[in-house]
């Protein structure tokens, strides 16, 4: 492995934050665009959907990571915006969770889809996402500029890691990484939404 390629690695590897090290999200500020950055970066399920989805439009190709990284901050947005008029709606937690295996499962089998499949399942992770750290953050949903900070701590994920990612699916070894990758978020993701739902139960 070149020096190159283990930097790229290290720092897709720093992208995914620790739940010991981001625990106390509840002492984050609670209005601004910080604010819905900090929220959006301080729980792992949600940089774990938004690099998921980078993995997968890596896989895709260049037109489906140059469209990921809109659509997931647009859909962010519109999902914290629309946090208001279903607040605290547990599901949205867990159907994002459930959205972030599959997108890990679709990755780890790299499953043959078109480039267009990436942006598209972008649009309802980032809603629920955006649901999620919203209702989360301020339970009756939150300033505009709240919402605009929890879309930009999603581009910031799936754009860095998209890029690190394509730098690598045209080597075997790396393209290999990448499915490995997927299948350990998947099984992140499987676990805690098992979590979850035993909560509801």
């Amino acid at each position: 492995m070149s020096a190159e390629a283990r930097r790229r690695w290290a720092a897709l590897v720093l992208l995914l934050p620790s739940p010991a090290a981001l625990a106390h999200v509840s002492a984050l500020p609670h209005d601004g665009l910080l604010a819905g950055l900090l929220h959006y970066l301080g729980a792992p399920q949600w940089p774990l959907g938004a690099a998921v989805l980078g993995l997968l439009a890596a896989q895709r190709g260049r037109d489906a990571v140059a469209w990921s990284v809109l659509a997931l901050p647009a859909a962010l947005a519109a999902g914290a915006l629309l946090s208001g008029v279903v607040a605290a709606w547990p599901p949205a937690g867990a159907a994002a969770v459930g959205m972030t295996l599959l997108l890990g499962m679709l990755v780890a089998l790299a499953v043959p889809l078109p480039a267009v499949a990436a942006p598209l399942l972008a649009l309802p992770v980032g809603v629920l996402q955006g649901i999620g750290v919203q209702a989360a953050a301020h339970g009756d949903g939150g300033p505009i500029m709240a919402a605009l900070g929890i879309a930009l701590g999603g581009q910031l994920v799936v754009t860095a890691v998209a890029m690190l990612a394509s730098a690598g699916v045209a080597w075997r070894w790396q393209s290999v990484a990448v499915r490995a990758l997927g299948s350990w978020i998947a099984a992140i993701g499987l676990l805690t939404l098992a979590a979850r739902l035993a909560g509801y139960g």
